[in-house]
């Protein structure tokens, strides 16, 4: 059985129409120029059925695409795909003997022979954030070139994506505008079209919050008035602190150095699983909480299981490209080579 080696937390790409695959109602869709919120990600669940195994393909709702291009709320046998690969694209093989396809309008349907309309690109899902202020607005790309927080309402113009560069470990900042964070000579956050040397960040991670220190070697303070300014001289200045909250993992898969974080017969999660659960991520004011598709929350003990009524709350600190650590009163979670999973890391 052959396992994808990439997470399995995608973003999807049509090649022909160049757009992306995101959730509308009660279709998905190849119309988005970016991959935008929790609508364009997509978790693969592997299947072992069969010799090679096959995968489900699951919406941001928890709902699954069916052979036809429709959505199902319970996977069934037509919800299944064998994938099949074709350099770096990928065609959706159903058990109808079909291709999904985004011909047409751009919504996924069946087509009974693959041509280039049935080919596809797996991408990363990147983190994609809303910052609030401690006035408690959203910082927003919508206001002209300069960021500022200055908007009560969240749409795509409120969120950012961020990108860590793997060598400085700093972090910039994507609109859905497809422009980046810089700052200016005098400290201004504007928005610019290509990335350079100002578009550069590091992230202090403070619980449910962060500070960013920008290129200048100051730290963005939101201004009175919304504006973000990169002025501060330290990160607890009034103003030098977001609550920051993921919003494109409504649900959560994760993976450590020993394999997928699973949940045993006894509720008890272990860090050495060979195919994933999927979690439910519940985040509110900066604290994130996880149960399992049943309701049960994580718990922590002696280890950790999933048995808890009342939410623990967690905080996620983002450390390398597609990495995070999770953290609980001081402690992180930390994975060994014999599966355990416990509240043991400093």
């Amino acid at each position: 059985v052959v396992h994808l080696a990439m997470h399995p937390q995608i973003c999807i790409k049509h090649t022909v129409r160049k757009r992306y695959l995101h959730l509308e109602g009660n279709d998905v869709k190849a119309d988005e120029d970016v991959p935008w919120g929790e609508d364009a990600m997509f978790t693969l669940r592997f299947v072992d059925v069969g010799a090679l195994g096959k995968y489900q393909l699951e919406v941001a709702d928890g709902r699954f695409v069916s052979a036809d291009g429709s959505l199902k709320a319970k996977a069934d046998d037509s919800c299944l795909f064998t994938l099949q690969f074709f350099g770096g694209q990928v065609a959706f093989f159903t058990s109808k003997g079909s291709f999904l396809t985004a011909a047409g309008s751009g919504a996924l349907k069946s087509k009974g022979a693959r041509g280039r309309d049935e080919l596809f690109v797996l991408e990363d899902s990147q983190p994609q954030f809303k910052l609030k202020s401690n006035a408690g607005k959203f910082v927003t790309c919508a206001a002209g070139e300069q960021a500022s927080a200055s908007q009560k309402q969240v749409t795509d113009t409120e969120l950012f994506q961020m990108e860590i560069d793997k060598k400085t470990k700093k972090w910039s900042f994507r609109t859905s505008k497809v422009t980046f964070w810089s700052c200016t000579a005098d400290g201004k956050i504007q928005f610019v079209p290509k990335r350079d040397d100002s578009c550069w960040f590091d992230v202090a991670w403070l619980g449910p919050a962060l500070a960013l220190k920008a290129a200048n070697g100051k730290y963005v303070v939101a201004k009175p008035n919304g504006a973000l300014v990169a002025c501060g001289a330290a990160d607890d200045e009034e103003g030098a602190t977001f609550v920051y909250e993921l919003v494109n993992r409504p649900s959560l898969v994760l993976r450590g150095e020993f394999g997928f974080v699973v949940k045993n017969a006894q509720g008890q999660l272990r860090s050495n699983g060979v195919t994933p659960d999927v979690f439910k991520l519940h985040v509110s004011g900066g604290d994130c909480k996880l149960s399992d598709t049943t309701g049960k929350y994580w718990a922590t003990n002696d280890s950790v299981t999933c048995s808890g009524a009342q939410a623990e709350l967690y905080h996620f600190e983002f450390v390398e490209h597609s990495m995070v650590a999770i953290k609980f009163q001081g402690k992180y979670f930390q994975s060994f080579q014999n599966g355990d999973f416990k509240l043991t890391g400093t």
